[in-house]
């Protein structure tokens, strides 16, 4: 790969970037636009963690939840929590307030709050 990552722009690669992540991405993909695929495992399952486990578990539960979590984080960084007690109510709830902020505030309000980061995917407001 010639260039530096900053001059290669789009067609910069995550994985010119891996020493700056916390978890294992063995997926390459571009960090913005760029006409060339990019590899995404379609077969993968986000683990599913209960945090019953934590709550009611006692210790032994304890151990067993935090050790699910942190191989589940280590993977993508990403797990579904069940067992947490919140109203899934608040789910549409919260939908519904993130569709209000774009559709009652214009474009240049939202700007204020645009993420400003380099070599991430994870940008917005």
């Amino acid at each position: 790969m010639s260039g530096n990552k900053q001059e290669r722009g789009i067609d910069a690669l995550n994985q010119e970037f891996n020493k700056y992540e916390q978890v294992d991405k063995d997926q390459s993909y571009h960090l913005s636009e760029n006409q060339e695929e990019d590899q995404f495992d379609e077969d993968y399952i986000i683990p599913t963690c209960d945090m019953d486990l934590f709550f009611k578990g006692g210790k032994e539960g304890k151990k067993k939840f935090v050790q699910q979590l942190g191989t589940a984080l280590e993977g993508i960084g990403f797990a579904i929590l069940t067992g947490h007690g919140v109203d899934t109510n608040l789910w549409d709830e919260a939908e519904n307030q993130v569709t209000r902020v774009f559709d009652k505030t214009s474009r240049e309000e939202r700007m204020k709050y645009y993420a400003q980061r380099q070599g991430s995917v994870n940008q917005g407001y």
